[in-house]
């Protein structure tokens, strides 16, 4: 099986950036085994990562069509579609992540994130406090700098 060198391969070169070569083997080892969730994961994160949100979130969409219950690509499908403005989407998102897994620290904290954009400071200053009991301050921090939460 010569999946696997493509899937590490793909996972090594976007972890130094070298954005084609991630592609090409992140995209190789989706066609040696099309069936496995963590590479259309990785892939999505990586378009994630250079800002190319509406292919970020087809992959995250094939992640969890392959995997249901992958906490973590509703999170960051969650954060794509926040990036492009489809806030509800995004909330969406966020809300399965932490109803699969409530102490998910990072779904809290983009959720309050999405609420600031909003402008719904109850629900970002709920969200944020959660956030940060379990270990994620950043929103609250950042509300709380702009006089939001207290």
């Amino acid at each position: 099986d010569y999946f696997q060198p493509y899937y590490n391969r793909g996972n090594l070169y976007a972890k130094l950036g070298k954005d084609q070569p991630a592609i090409e083997n992140f995209n190789k080892a989706i066609t040696l085994q099309p069936d496995c969730a963590d590479t259309y994961y990785h892939r999505g994160t990586f378009y994630g990562k250079t800002e190319q949100y509406q292919l970020a979130i087809e992959d995250f969409n094939n992640a969890i069509r392959l995997n249901p219950n992958y906490i973590k690509s509703y999170n960051n499908r969650g954060i794509a579609h926040t990036r492009l403005g489809l806030y509800q989407k995004a909330i969406d998102d966020f809300n399965e992540a932490i109803r699969m897994k409530p102490d998910y620290a990072d779904a809290w904290n983009n959720r309050a994130f999405v609420y600031l954009i909003l402008s719904d400071n109850i629900s970002c200053c709920r969200d944020a406090r959660k956030a940060c009991e379990l270990g994620n301050c950043k929103t609250l921090e950042s509300a709380a700098g702009k006089r939001i939460c207290r």
